[in-house]
């Protein structure tokens, strides 16, 4: 994903710093991982851009999309794979 953000020059180092600047700002389709039912189901909740999901729970996400995808929004939207749970 990084790669898109610097073309046609390779490769740019997103930190976790960047997260809000950079990539909350994307559509839910570009972050791997997020495929077309979930993007729709997003969609549907009214959430279409990354930015829009960090401040939703992650009990909220739970109850929408399940423990463990619930939990891998959770934590990707922060940069990680493992959370506070």
């Amino acid at each position: 994903m990084a790669s898109e953000f610097n073309k046609p020059k390779g490769v740019s180092i997103v930190l976790e710093s960047d997260l809000q600047t950079m990539i909350w700002p994307l559509a839910c389709r570009k972050i791997n991982g997020v495929g077309p039912k979930a993007d729709a189901k997003l969609q549907a909740l009214g959430i279409t851009q990354w930015a829009i999901w960090p401040p939703r729970t992650l009990p909220w996400l739970v109850a929408h999309f399940g423990r463990s995808y619930g939990a891998w929004l959770h934590a990707s939207s922060w940069g990680g794979t493992a959370g506070p749970w």
